[in-house]
């Protein structure tokens, strides 16, 4: 039978301490405890001791045998609700960053026996979430604890969907829901059961009030990672989200700039015909602070074009707007030379044909073949083809280490090679092979182009969306080097290493393209002009 009240430590009658203090109630004993009923044990020693003592008193977990756990999540009428509240408030007393002022030296409940009985009862688990009356602290608990523990909700999470208008939200516990994996992956594939999860959103956008607590929702470093809550919100009004004007970006990164890109929904917010920039007021715009428009005052000159770019399909009144801040460079590699309070487009071009793109950074280099093919106030390629000074541009290519491209920097160029090599076929003061070779030999590196792999395997690092251009690219290197290049002799003793390799490619993807008469005409071509 369950022990009595007066068999343990009662906090009328013994003081309270931070550990264990009965013989009832030793770690040693538990095992021999499963015949009188171990989870009423367990309650009844929770039911003496606050939150604060329970953190203390961590080691009450520390080392209890499989055997002891079995038994409590066997017990079909134990109030699993109460149990896993007290047990995950155990564990992220000494586990979790977030909420680390109620960390103790006690070690509590490994890992390993979390995903233990998390798996053997999921059903139990469950239970928790269908539960309407519980609250958000404990949900926020046990979320955090699955995440940690690897442990997903279980299939018919829509449960704790229709029940989330019933838990009151703040910024912290909002933020434990959104990184629940399972939740997550919920929201991508039924997006109709998270439509209190946009309510929610509106709710917060909406209150002028509460839109700096949830600012950390639009940091683009956060979006980055949790890009995947924008889906369900393509319904929300863009009048409502004009709240992403309170952002600050400041502290935003690079690649946070470049996850932008790949939101729909604020790509829609600015080309609308409601855009919040309409009201962009340059007059009243301050140093550090452009208006109501976020601060702009560390943005390298290429995050602003990355900024543009993604902001806007059509990019110029963006980019007209935001080149009206002052700027200034604190990214390693990125342009050079800064807008510095610049109110026309036409200042923005000169700065940009006045970098000093010798400087430039394997990373910079890729941003460029990124921004190639964009809009930004006019054709950047337009802008660099057409500069009458290219000696710059093309006398700091050969000196790029084009030897360390990494395999992405390279399908960023493959990806835009029509128009990188578009400024290549304008850089006829180059006078070696060295840019060629160099990137040929990246080409051999990052495809694993030789003999020890099958052309199967060589290929499998190539996506979809090189099948058709990879075979053209290899062609069209070969063009610019006849168009480029007066050694015309030294050109032609590769065509055939290029043409051979294209031809295998072709062949590989199924591509019709015969390269080798192709690099032949154009040697030839290039032979007959001079």
């Amino acid at each position: 039978m369950p022990p009595k009240r007066g068999d343990g430590i009662h906090p009328s009658s013994k003081k309270k301490t931070k550990g264990i203090a009965a013989p009832s109630f030793q770690l040693d004993t538990l095992n021999s405890h499963h015949a009188i009923g171990v989870p009423e044990l367990l309650l009844l020693y929770f039911s003496y001791l606050s939150p604060l003592e329970l953190a203390n008193a961590a080691q009450v977990c520390k080392t209890w045998s499989p055997f002891a756990i079995n038994v409590l999540w066997a017990q079909h009428e134990v109030p699993l609700t109460a149990i896993l509240r007290q047990l995950a408030w155990l564990y992220l007393s000494s586990e979790s960053r977030m909420f680390r002022s109620y960390a103790t030296d006690s070690p509590t409940l490994s890992l390993k026996k979390w995903s233990s009985f998390l798996r053997r009862y999921p059903h139990k688990v469950n239970r928790l979430y269908i539960n309407a009356a519980i609250d958000r602290t404990a949900l926020g608990h046990i979320m955090h604890l699955q995440e940690a523990t690897g442990i997903g909700l279980c299939p018919n999470v829509e449960h704790l969907c229709v029940s989330l208008d019933r838990i009151e939200w703040d910024q912290q516990s909002t933020l434990v829901l959104l990184r629940n994996s399972s939740l997550r992956e919920v929201t991508v594939k039924d997006c109709h059961h998270l439509r209190n999860v946009k309510a929610l959103i509106k709710t917060l956008v909406r209150d002028y009030s509460r839109i700096q607590a949830f600012t950390f929702i639009t940091r683009l470093d956060w979006m980055a990672t949790y890009g995947w809550l924008f889906p369900p919100l393509y319904d929300v009004t863009l009048g409502e989200f004009h709240g992403l004007r309170a952002v600050d970006l400041r502290d935003i990164s690079l690649e946070g700039w470049i996850s932008l890109a790949d939101c729909p929904l604020l790509q829609a917010v600015t080309v609308s015909q409601t855009e919040p920039w309409d009201e962009f007021d340059v007059e009243t715009a301050s140093e550090g602070h452009i208006n109501r428009f976020p601060s702009l005052d560390k943005l390298s000159m290429c995050s602003l074009a990355i900024c543009s770019a993604a902001l806007a399909g059509s990019a110029i009144p963006n980019l007209r707007h935001l080149s009206a801040g002052l700027l200034r460079d604190e990214d390693e590699g990125a342009f050079i030379h800064l807008v510095e309070r610049s109110r026309d487009i036409e200042e923005l071009e000169i700065k940009f044909k006045q970098s000093v793109i010798s400087r430039l950074t394997i990373d910079a280099l890729a941003t460029l073949s990124r921004l190639l093919t964009v809009e930004l106030g006019g054709n950047i390629v337009s802008l660099i083809i057409t500069d009458p000074d290219i000696t710059l541009l093309v006398s700091s290519l050969p000196q790029l280490h084009i030897l360390s491209l990494s395999m992405n920097v390279i399908e960023d160029i493959l990806l835009t090679a029509n128009s990188l090599l578009a400024v290549l076929e304008h850089c006829r003061v180059l006078t070696d092979l060295t840019l060629p070779l160099n990137l040929r030999k990246a080409f051999d590196d990052g495809l694993r182009l030789d003999k020890s792999s099958s052309p199967s395997q060589s290929m499998k690092r190539l996506t979809l969306r090189h099948i058709t251009i990879f075979p053209n690219v290899v062609v069209q290197i070969a063009h610019t080097l006849a168009m480029c290049f007066p050694r015309v002799e030294k050109f032609a003793a590769m065509s055939e290493k290029y043409a051979t390799e294209a031809r295998w490619l072709a062949k590989e993807f199924k591509a019709i393209v015969d390269v080798k008469a192709e690099c032949a005409e154009v040697a030839r071509r290039s032979i007959r002009q001079g």
